[in-house]
């Protein structure tokens, strides 16, 4: 069975998954957070490719005021871990700074809900009385007392 290099899936996207053999797809699927690290490299190839089109094309978007400028380290919370991830850097030519991505100040915005719980628990929340709070957060979540005090210690 062939083995995925750790070092090689940064920059992977998901559709460089989808052709591999089939072993090394379910590989893959054992490592979860490989996937959702390839799923938001292509959240944000996307958003780098509205900007600046494909990599080393002259056929640009915005009349070629993005440039690809290089990659930062950055990180997205997923679950209770966060994930390494390369984000790029995109150059404005007319006002001569970096651009920030939008889908990547959004991805480092989501919480999980157990964040939300924990915070309440920490701030004086009785685990007793956290359902009432819950069901203003959430139609329908259904947590118990115990999964609350298990998710807190």
């Amino acid at each position: 069975m062939a083995k995925i290099k750790r070092t090689s899936i940064n920059r992977k996207r998901i559709s460089w998954l989808l052709e591999q053999e089939l072993s090394i797809q379910l590989e893959a699927l054992q490592h979860n957070l490989d996937i959702t690290r390839m799923l938001v490299n292509d959240i944000l190839e996307d958003e780098v490719l509205s900007y600046s089109g494909i990599r080393y094309s002259h056929d640009k978007p915005n009349n070629g005021r993005y440039s690809r400028w290089g990659f930062n380290s950055g990180n997205v919370k997923f679950g209770d871990q966060r994930i390494p991830v390369e984000v790029t850097r995109l150059y404005d030519n007319i006002t001569r700074c970096n651009k920030p991505l939008n889908t990547y100040e959004k991805l480092r915005e989501i919480q999980s809900i157990d964040d939300g719980v924990l915070k309440a628990v920490l701030l004086g929340l009785s685990t007793r009385d956290y359902d009432q709070v819950i069901r203003n957060l959430l139609d329908s979540l259904v947590l118990s007392h115990s999964s609350v005090i298990n998710e807190f210690i």
